[in-house]
């Protein structure tokens, strides 16, 4: 029997080496990039988010800053805050989705209390207020902070550490003024690019304080409040708790405004400030509320006719009041009255039967109410500043005593300006401009005794200054007649 040959198979390893190189090099290559996705990829974005939390902490600083300007200036205005970022585009790698923030108005929970005065018999004033909080949402960076504006105060907090860390301190303490910002609205948003932020700004009150003022504000940082008011020499702690703080400032000036961050305000009249801390006026119609520093609240000055001490103070006459010159007897219409003040701003109406002089030391003399009306026997108005007269009427006429020198003269170191006003004297007008012009634009200007300009007596209107300006202005002498006028002055316009 004949035996088949067997046939030997061998191994053959050309292909197989290529293969198992592929292999190696395609395991390399998911290690590399399972490694980059791991660790370098949370990295890069772990930097990008750090740097969006800098560029963020700087558009809180900037808001904060314009919410205090806006409600200082009572200017409104907008500002934008990037809320989120979006990590570098990858060819390769994947990123997460990208992070958001969200900011939103806080409700402390309690009200700000002020008392203007701190003595036991004044009242606290209670007003809402909200913060303004910025949260972001980040993949990588953890325990990134929370930043709050609180009273202009900026802060971050870290919950994992339950620590918080002044990002920008407080502008309420002003060297002798004390500033409380009032925030209202409610403002929500999440979002990956930025937002704007509509700052309203609602009303602003200032008041004049003759003691230290007391204030509660409400925190969820009194600690860093502490170290705060521990460096102004003119403030006391009162009290710390852990959701507000009480101090006592020494200023002679509380100035608070309101702000609101809602895309439609909604400006909450329980809230208003005119009502609390608006300006206060007394039993009498006429008071100081610029003084000398010997007296810090506003002063009544009713009996003031020969009296020396308010050289440096401005005398008001407030819109819709009536007032009667008093003598240094207090006896009304009896006799000339003399005033003499820093300045004058007169919105109300002033009647006398006798004469009024009113002489300004350092500052202008205003009557700026359209509708005012100033009637006496006679009127001297002696400026060392401006007289700026605006859509009042001066009138003279005769007094308890008779007919006399029914006349008007009104006197200025600087310029006198009398636009839509009527000035009607019993016999004579005369305005001298020390300044640069008298302006008479849109007035009535009339002289009852007054000549006709085809007369030849005596001018009974008589301007002087370097410049006069008269436009669309009517001069009468009481018959319906053209007044005779003299005017000391390059004229710079005339229109009937």
């Amino acid at each position: 029997m004949t035996e088949r040959p067997t046939k030997q198979f061998t191994s053959n390893q050309r292909a197989v080496a290529p293969l198992v190189g592929a292999i190696f090099l395609f395991g390399f290559l998911v290690i590399g990039m399972s490694v980059y996705q791991a660790q370098i990829v949370p990295q890069e974005n772990k930097e990008v988010e750090f740097q969006h939390s800098q560029t963020v902490q700087n558009d809180l600083i900037e808001l904060r800053d314009f919410i205090h300007a806006s409600g200082d200036t009572e200017v409104s205005r907008g500002m934008s805050v990037t809320l989120g970022t979006n990590y570098d585009a990858r060819m390769i790698a994947i990123n997460p989705p990208s992070p958001t923030g969200t900011i939103s108005t806080v409700d402390p929970g309690q009200n700000i209390s002020v008392i203007p005065d701190s003595d036991s018999t004044t009242t606290a004033e209670n007003l809402t207020t909200k913060f303004v909080q910025y949260e972001p949402q980040y993949s990588e960076y953890q325990n990134a902070p929370k930043t709050t504006n609180e009273h202009t105060l900026l802060y971050n907090s870290f919950s994992e550490a339950d620590t918080q860390l002044l990002v920008s301190g407080q502008r309420i303490f002003e060297s002798d003024k004390l500033v409380i910002p009032v925030l209202e609205g409610d403002i929500l948003e999440t979002r990956t690019n930025a937002v704007s932020v509509r700052l309203t700004a609602l009303e602003r009150e200032e008041q004049s304080i003759s003691d230290n003022v007391t204030v509660t504000l409400p925190t969820d940082a009194p600690q860093l409040w502490v170290d705060e008011i521990m460096t102004q020499s003119q403030v006391r702690l009162v009290e710390q708790t852990d959701t507000s703080v009480t101090f006592e400032a020494n200023v002679s000036t509380l100035s608070l405004y309101r702000i609101e961050v809602d895309e439609v305000p909604q400006d909450d009249p329980t809230n208003s400030l005119a009502e609390r801390f608006g300006e206060v006026i007394p039993d009498g119609p006429i008071f100081c509320t610029v003084c000398d520093g010997t007296d810090d609240e506003e002063t009544e000055h009713n009996n003031v006719n020969d009296e020396d001490g308010f050289e440096n103070e401005t005398l008001i006459v407030p819109e819709g009041t009536d007032f009667v010159p008093e003598d240094s007897d207090g006896d009304d219409q009896s006799d000339s009255v003399d005033y003499t003040f820093k300045s004058f701003q007169i919105d109300g109406n002033v009647s006398s039967d006798e004469s009024v002089t009113m002489t300004s030391t350092d500052g202008d003399i205003v009557i700026g109410e359209t509708g005012s009306t100033i009637s006496g026997k006679q009127f001297d108005f002696d400026a060392n500043g401006d007289i700026i007269i605006d859509g009042a009427t001066l009138s003279t006429t005769a007094g308890q005593s008779g007919p006399g020198n029914e006349r008007m003269t009104l006197t200025a170191t600087g310029n006198i300006s009398a636009v839509n006003t009527t000035l009607d004297a019993a016999q004579e007008i005369e305005l001298t401009a020390e300044g640069m012009f008298v302006d008479l634009t849109d007035a009535t200007v009339i002289v009852r005794e007054g000549n006709s300009v085809d007369d030849n007596g005596p001018a009974n209107l008589e301007v002087t200054a370097d410049n006069i300006v008269v436009d669309n202005t009517t001069f009468e002498n009481g018959d319906g007649d053209e007044l005779k006028r003299e005017m000391n002055g390059d004229i710079v316009s005339e229109r009937p």
